[in-house]
């Protein structure tokens, strides 16, 4: 199944939430369930009838969790049964079966499973094969496959995800040295079963991630100047666990006015590009930017400019305010210090006396 994506758009705070994602790559756990075929008997025209069993042991890795409207990945299993026949003492049968050249039984047992999620009342039958000489009574039957991706529409938990109708049947066709059946053809064994419906695994269906994108305004007081850093944009996205992944962009370019020795005005003009985003809104975000100077200025005198390569970085710490949610956005707040200038040529020691600076405060307004 392909990746789905709703799409909501919370008209009144101009803000577009997205839920969505692939695959659920999701912690697993290995489980093992038996089934029991019961008792079981077929009967061959002018023979008496001749009793059977069967059972299965399944193995399955299988999620612990899965996130709504996303699909889990595929559950493998792997099995192991047998198919037995009682032929009895001085069974009439067996010995026409040895008179017409058989010489090895060839069983398969089988069984069958419910889906859960959008996959509700789907049915996967499991199939199991194996052979054995002909005077064996049990035959080992093995098999291996997986279940399908499964997509759950409600978040819950202990939703059932594999679903056992009760029992297993088996078949046995005698065969002759050379593959082909006798004319006895399939024993095919009718089963006595007592109706069993037994869940084999649920799963905590969890809310998806959800993506959100806020219109944003940054101010910071910069070196000691208050530098409006214009209109962009706060994406984050917060997981299952509360952890909260993102981006800032802050295209605009801002102005820091100063005085040089607190006589001579000067003029910056600088952008600030912060990185990923990455925290929690309970304990905190965080983002590495960069700080570049394109052009820096003292009594009108441009001392800087023309390239990009006059530049800092920092780290900025944000603190959601108390009524921040991610779907409304808010106010974050935080602080950031601007660590020395490379790249400035002959006046990096100038950039750095007036930009790099300690303690600086960023105020982000969503809205």
């Amino acid at each position: 199944m392909g990746v789905r994506k709703l799409v909501a758009v919370v008209a009144a705070a101009g803000v577009a939430v997205v839920l969505g994602g692939g695959l659920a790559s999701a912690a697993t756990e290995r489980i093992t369930r038996t089934v029991s075929g019961g008792q079981c008997s077929t009967t061959v025209p002018g023979h008496p009838p001749v009793d059977g069993g069967s059972g299965i042991k399944v193995t399955m890795d299988v999620p612990t969790t899965a996130v709504v409207g996303v699909p889990t990945d595929p559950v493998p299993w792997e099995a192991t049964g047998h198919g037995s026949v009682h032929w009895g003492p001085g069974s009439a049968l067996y010995a026409a079966l040895v008179a017409e050249g058989a010489t090895t039984l060839s069983a398969t047992t089988t069984t069958s499973v419910y889906l859960g999620g959008d996959r509700m009342q789907e049915r996967v039958t499991l199939r199991l094969t194996g052979t054995a000489p002909i005077d064996a009574e049990t035959v080992t039957t093995t098999g291996s496959g997986q279940f399908p991706p499964m997509t759950f529409s409600h978040p819950s938990p202990y939703n059932v995800m594999l679903l056992h109708p009760g029992g297993a049947s088996s078949s046995i066709t005698p065969l002759k040295a050379d593959g082909t059946p006798t004319s006895f053809g399939t024993l095919r064994f009718g089963c006595l079963l007592s109706p069993m419906i037994d869940t084999w695994h649920r799963v905590d269906v969890l809310p998806a991630p959800t993506t959100v994108e806020h219109p944003v305004t940054g101010h910071a007081r910069l070196a000691g100047a208050d530098v409006a850093l214009g209109a962009g944009t706060l994406a984050l996205t917060e997981s299952t666990d509360k952890a909260v992944t993102g981006t800032l962009a802050l295209p605009a370019t801002a102005t820091v006015d100063q005085h040089l020795f607190g006589v001579f005005p000067t003029t910056a003009r600088l952008r600030v590009t912060p990185g990923p985003v990455t925290g929690s809104l309970s304990s905190g975000l965080s983002t590495q930017a960069a700080v570049v100077v394109s052009d820096l200025s003292v009594l009108g005198l441009k001392l800087v400019g023309g390239t990009d390569s006059c530049a800092s970085t920092t780290t900025i710490a944000l603190t959601a305010a108390e009524a921040f949610s991610l779907e409304r956005g808010g106010e974050l707040t935080g602080t950031f210090d601007v660590a020395p200038f490379t790249g400035c040529g002959a006046f990096t020691p100038l950039v750095d006396s007036l930009l790099a600076k300690p303690a600086n405060t960023i105020t982000l307004t969503t809205g």
